[in-house]
């Protein structure tokens, strides 16, 4: 006698109990095909900028009215993101206080700066130059 086409014949498929095809595989988790896309936007930019050359047609719609744009980007030098960094270049010589920031922020790191938190009056938390986290206290030890 097998147990299995026994049990398998009276299994009834209703509210909470899918067929037994279409459940969860033992060993498997989640569900492997949930139709989200797994390319992030920022997956998206960086796979752009490394062609060579992008061709594009954007459709916008305003007051019932379709607008369609096209454009077209190439650089014969390399990938398109050399055209966004010689543009980060050009911004930052030219004296734009914005395009120097970032490029600052890219080639050198962010600015570190000091943090103090009081609490109470009794310690202050401050970051050293290697940006280490400092508690000093400023009371006697056991004062509250």
């Amino acid at each position: 006698m097998n147990t299995t086409n026994d049990e398998s014949s009276q299994y009834k498929v209703g509210n909470k109990k899918p067929p037994r095809h279409s459940q969860f595989q033992p060993g498997q988790s989640g569900n492997p095909h949930n139709g989200s896309s797994k390319t992030t936007v920022t997956g998206w930019l960086k796979h752009w900028m490394s062609q060579d050359e992008i061709t594009a047609s954007i459709q916008t719609k305003k007051d019932g009215k379709t607008k369609s744009v096209e454009f077209s980007i190439k650089n014969g030098q390399g990938p398109l993101m050399a055209l966004v960094a010689l543009q980060l270049i050009k911004g930052a010589v030219e004296g734009d206080l914005a395009f120097i920031r970032e490029f600052m922020d890219r080639t050198e790191g962010k600015a570190k700066q000091e943090v103090a938190v009081t609490q109470k009056g009794r310690r202050r938390v401050t970051r050293d130059e290697e940006g280490n986290v400092l508690v000093v206290w400023e009371g006697k030890e056991g004062d509250s």
